[in-house]
């Protein structure tokens, strides 16, 4: 049985994005994670940012678990 990914954190730093070849494979292992239903989280120029499959409920769930955050609270899905 194949373990599922709940969570991946992507290491995109200046060096690896330099290298087609390797980011390629990062983004593609990112997108399998969130069509399994898991988390990617990713540096932004502030922050990290959670990514998840919004029309996936567990995945959603896992959001607001993961940001310790009352279900009632709205948030921008981009």
């Amino acid at each position: 049985m194949k373990k599922r990914t709940v969570a991946k954190v992507l290491a995109l730093t200046p060096e690896v994005l330099r290298n087609r070849t390797i980011a390629s494979k990062i983004v593609m292992d990112a997108a399998d994670t969130l069509s399994e239903g898991g988390l990617v989280i990713m540096p932004t120029e502030t922050a990290y940012g959670i990514a998840a499959d919004a029309t996936n409920e567990d995945a959603v769930r896992r959001v607001f678990e993961a940001k310790s955050t009352p279900n009632w609270r709205r948030w921008r899905v981009t």
